[in-house]
């Protein structure tokens, strides 16, 4: 099942409303923008994760980096290789995304995790993707056997 609400993803997150939050990483171990950029700042220990990882290694599209904090279980899921500014330009590589969401699913499997997943738009805002191709991904790899709830400020 997926459920959007308005509101702060981290916020939530911190509230408790669900335990596991994920969200798009590029390869260059930046969280620079965006929801990683907050992500960063709030949870560094996420950031550490990251950069735990080579620099600009293009293996690591379609993987994901993780930690464990007081409040549940971060993931950063590798779904795009550069990063930038241009709004005409697709960061997010969808099949990387899909690979990230399939491994996301099954950690949650290998943790027998039965709670709910916060999420933002995974890929379409600093990623430049469009919500039609990602959320079918979301729903078919997660929703149906987790209660995804998809964060929009």
């Amino acid at each position: 099942m997926i459920e959007y609400r308005r509101g702060d993803l981290i916020e939530a997150f911190k509230r408790g409303d669900f335990h596991v939050i994920a969200h798009q990483a590029n390869c260059f171990n930046t969280m620079g923008s965006g929801i990683a950029k907050q992500i960063r700042a709030e949870f560094p220990e996420a950031y550490e994760a990251d950069c735990a990882t080579v620099k600009g290694d293009a293996s690591k599209l379609g993987g994901l980096t993780m930690c464990i904090n007081n409040f549940g279980i971060i993931f950063n899921l590798y779904g795009q290789y550069n990063y930038g500014a241009d709004p005409m330009q697709v960061y997010t590589k969808i099949d990387s995304l899909e690979e990230a969401l399939a491994n996301l699913r099954f950690m949650l499997i290998e943790f027998d995790y039965d709670g709910k997943i916060g999420l933002p738009k995974l890929g379409c805002g600093r990623g430049g993707e469009s919500w039609d191709r990602v959320e079918p991904l979301v729903q078919s790899i997660l929703g149906n056997d987790w209660h995804v709830i998809i964060y929009e400020l």
